[in-house]
């Protein structure tokens, strides 16, 4: 028979696990939301610098400073 104390930890590790999973969840899902307003507030610096390049130098001159951006394909062929 186990000892009383192992099986009192037994089963407040089991009940615990899903808390644990759902804020390590919740800090991913955080992250990635982060991740995308940074990618956002970029792109739209990146517009608005081309704008004033635009206005400044003409489109041409625009185009060679701030190159359009492209997206890149979803499935990478190195496996990223």
């Amino acid at each position: 028979m186990l000892p009383r104390s192992y099986c009192f930890f037994a089963f407040t590790r089991a009940t615990s696990l899903p808390k644990v999973f759902d804020d390590a969840l919740r800090a991913r899902k955080l992250a990635e939301a982060d991740d995308e307003l940074a990618q956002a507030a970029l792109r739209r610096a990146y517009e608005e610098n081309w704008l004033d390049a635009q206005k400044k130098f003409g489109k041409a001159a625009a185009e060679r400073l701030f190159p359009r951006l492209r997206k890149r394909p979803e499935n990478d062929d190195d496996g990223n």
